[in-house]
């Protein structure tokens, strides 16, 4: 098992590799970690803002936006 970290920290070879049988594989990497962000801002916690603050760099644009919205989610409540 994987933590939500681990989950945010994956690259493409590990989440194929990961979710190779699976129908998440369909959703690709970046739409993974798109529901993974919006999950965890709901939570509201903020332990999560170093990982956040990581995405929200990333290379893939919803990625980023996602990460950037969920910093603000949390830091609102």
């Amino acid at each position: 098992e994987k933590t939500i970290d681990e989950l945010l920290e994956l690259s493409q070879e590990e989440f194929s590799k990961l979710f190779k049988n699976s129908p998440i594989k369909r959703s690709k990497l970046k739409g993974f970690l798109r529901n993974v962000i919006a999950m965890i801002s709901s939570s509201k916690n903020p332990k999560y803002l170093p990982i956040l603050e990581k995405l929200s760099i990333h290379d893939e644009e919803m990625v980023r936006n996602q990460a950037l919205k969920a910093i603000d989610k949390i830091f609102i409540q």
